[in-house]
């Protein structure tokens, strides 16, 4: 019998079905394990695996089937290595461990030299020589080659003021100076000489002063070139940017004041070659010829009249002003507020408070989010993936080459059908996480991917970017289609079924862990629902047309770990997590109580967790698929369950022996309760009547009905339906009131 890995087996046509079928067993147990990992079962393990209710050899006696089935492992030996405490070994590989791989499975060898031979004595030292050879013709040619280099001198370009450098001495080392680095001396710009008009000629002879009266203070050379000069007579310090005041002189005891000679021009000699002459036009002080002391006399300018008409004030001499000092920092006291206007009203940011301060509002974070969503979708020129923005020339494109690699590298058997773009980038691209480009070219492997929609499928959340081949899935698919699940599932989708339970255990922002109880229907087809409860701690689509992502439910007490299907809500199907089958028809039964727990590996990794209580066993509801019927058969599990959804033969023996319903009245919710009331309810005066307690765990092995949704039908969605006013919890059914 052919297998996925196409292995021949020894022995009979019977007993080569018979070993396919044990290692397509083990190969489901070890689904997760490498492709050389050891997978270990006892053969009374793989004998109840093949008889049990919906397997290959259902109905047999496990313990006739597990004797044949030992000698079939026997003869298999290249396959099933026997190992201790009566266990049998294999690899998905389809050998036994140390039997069928080589040694060297992954090494540099059988990777990357391939074609490598074992040399004799002789050849190898053929080999040698020739390597020799082609050593010494390699460096005959690096000899001939020209290795001399001609230095070509640059002048270097110095300014006009700049002295030629000088010759270095043999011992020297020369420096060269970058030009814009060469420092040079400040440029002295040159004022325009201020000339006055000459003074009209003077009816008095200037009377000359007195050896102990103080001259005019010249203006100074440096405040015209900016360059310190050396005064040529003693000066008095002035300040040259307000007017001088009149000046006032003693005056001699008698009456007579002498008149003031007209302000003439003072130049001062310059003292360095080239620079302007400095004119001050500022009166000098004169002092009376008599020696005695003198009375204060205003000073006035020369007129036509002297003693009458008063001298005009001097223009002050221009100067340069003073650099300004740099402003003062201002200290801010108050709050600095922005305003950010929200559909929810105004948020007032202050920024003195740090960044991680800021960020803890979450009204704040949701609307800084929205308002650079709003930029980057009205941005052409930028792309992105997730929560990733690049601008579109920097995504680098991909060969068909390449997708033809990534395509062969997921279909084999290591990767187990999935890969990360991580992975990717590492086995097919050749690419190290410290390579300078490795984001900007792992931002392009999935923007690449993505559009390739008919050979690939992006099934990872935005933390976990996760790829699979188109059309392909590592989980295996439930009994019923999936397209009939999600019709199912569509009233979760409905904004008007509320549950104050759901609400409740959605009010929180952080996940935490959620307990839950296993109806039958979710034990059948082993999935779970995706509802307020899921969505809080389950992540979200990244993508709106994205089907489904890829979750890990590891289970720490089995030792064991399960790949899941997490399918999204698309149109009027609901959403649901698909793929437990093996955790739930292996360890637990319909009503089985445990938890589910987030955990800090990953967004997409959860740890199943539930208590184990002594093993008893009870008659528990199953479905014969032979006989098409509902059936009570002895069940041993040691799994905490709920009593009020355990459905055992004591509480519902009226199940027995019951039908399925066809699909057109397992689509009606009517029907379903109608028939839950008939199984559970006591009959009284043509009427039925049964707790909630009881209905609800009967209505969900057809169908998943949840229990906000099942009160709102019997509380007056319909009318045969209707609530006990004596008895809190119980509910009535009226056949006579429901349309024939």
């Amino acid at each position: 019998m052919a297998t996925e890995t196409q292995i021949a087996f020894e022995g009979t046509a019977k007993e080569q079905e018979l070993a396919a079928r044990a290692f397509e067993v083990m190969k489901r147990k070890g689904m997760l394990f490498g492709a050389n990992s050891p997978i270990k079962m006892t053969v009374e393990s793989i004998a109840q695996a093949l008889t049990k209710e919906g397997a290959p050899l259902s109905g047999e006696d496990p313990q006739a089937l597990a004797s044949k089935l030992e000698a079939t492992l026997r003869k298999n030996k290249a396959v099933f290595a026997p190992g201790d405490k009566g266990e049998y070994v294999t690899t998905k590989a389809g050998h036994a461990p140390h039997s069928g791989g080589s040694e060297n499975t992954h090494t540099f060898k059988d990777r990357l030299n391939t074609g490598a031979t074992t040399l004799d004595q002789e050849a190898s030292k053929e080999y040698a020589a020739s390597l020799v050879s082609r050593t010494a013709n390699r460096a005959e040619r690096s000899a001939v080659m020209d290795t001399s280099v001609i230095e070509i001198p640059v002048a270097p370009q110095l300014r006009p003021s700049m002295a030629p450098t000088p010759a270095l001495r043999p011992n020297e080392t020369q420096t060269i100076i970058p030009q814009h680095l060469i420092p040079h001396p400040p440029v002295v710009e040159e004022e325009e000489e201020e000339e006055e008009a000459p003074a009209p000629p003077r009816t008095q002879e200037p009377v000359a002063p007195a050896a102990h009266a103080p001259a005019a203070p010249p203006r100074r050379a440096e405040e015209a070139t900016g360059v310190p000069a050396r005064p040529t007579t003693p000066a008095v310090p002035s300040t040259p940017v307000a007017p001088v005041p009149p000046t006032t002189s003693p005056a001699p005891p008698t009456s007579a004041t002498p008149t003031m000679p007209t302000p003439q021009p003072r130049v001062t000699a310059p003292t360095t070659p080239g620079e302007a002459p400095t004119i001050s036009t500022r009166p000098a002080t004169v002092e009376p010829t008599t020696s005695a002391p003198a009375t204060p006399v205003v000073q006035q300018p020369a007129a036509q009249t002297p003693a009458a008409a008063p001298a005009p004030t001097p223009a002050p001499t221009p100067v340069k002003p003073a650099p300004a000092a740099p402003p003062a920092t201002p200290t801010y006291t108050g709050p600095v507020e922005v305003i950010l206007l929200t559909e929810d009203g105004a948020i007032n940011v202050d920024l003195r408070r740090s960044v991680d301060e800021i960020l803890e509002d979450d009204a704040l974070v949701a609307a800084l989010e929205a308002m650079i969503e709003r930029g980057i979708s009205s941005d052409q020129r930028l792309i992105r993936f997730g929560s990733d923005i690049f601008p579109e020339e920097a995504v680098e494109r991909f060969s068909k080459g390449d997708f033809r690699r990534i395509k062969e590298y997921l279909d084999e058997p290591e990767t187990g059908g999935v890969a990360s773009d991580r992975d990717i980038m590492a086995e097919v691209l050749n690419r190290r996480t410290d390579h300078p480009d490795y984001e900007r070219v792992r931002f392009s492997v999935n923007y690449r991917l993505l559009k390739e929609k008919k050979d690939f499928e992006f099934v990872g959340i935005d933390s976990d970017r996760l790829w699979i081949n188109a059309n392909a899935s590592p989980v295996a698919p439930p009994a019923r289609k999936p397209a009939e699940i999600g019709q199912d599932y569509r009233f979760l989708e409905d904004p008007a079924i509320t549950s104050v339970e759901e609400e409740g255990d959605a009010a929180g922002d952080a996940a935490g862990p959620l307990q839950y109880s296993l109806t039958y229907y979710e034990y059948e087809n082993g999935l779970l629902p995706y509802d307020r409860r899921f969505k809080r701690i389950f992540p979200g689509q990244v993508f709106e047309d994205q089907r489904f992502s890829l979750l890990r439910f590891e289970i720490p007490q089995l030792f064991g770990a399960l790949l899941a299907e997490l399918r999204y809500p698309t149109g009027n199907r609901g959403g649901f997590i698909v793929g437990l089958n093996e955790l739930f028809n292996e360890h637990m039964v319909p009503g089985a109580r445990f938890t589910i727990t987030p955990t800090d590996r990953g967004e997409d990794v959860f740890e199943v967790h539930f208590t184990r209580n002594e093993e008893q066993e009870d008659n528990l509801l199953q479905y014969d698929d032979r006989r098409g019927r509902y059936v009570f058969r002895p069940t041993a599990y040691t799994v905490e369950t709920d009593p009020t959804m355990l459905l055992t033969q004591e509480k519902f023996g009226k199940l027995h022996n019951h039908k399925k319903l066809d699909d057109a009245e397992r689509k009606r919710p009517d029907v379903i309760i109608a028939n839950a009331f008939e199984a559970v309810g006591d009959q009284s005066e043509g009427r039925f009547w049964a707790v909630f307690e009881d209905i609800y765990p009967v209505v969900n092995i057809e169908r998943p009905i949840s229990k906000s949704w099942l009160k709102t039908l019997l509380s007056g969605a319909y009318p045969f339906f209707y609530e006990d006013d004596t008895t809190e919890g119980a509910y009535f059914y009226d056949p006579s009131k429901r349309p024939s």
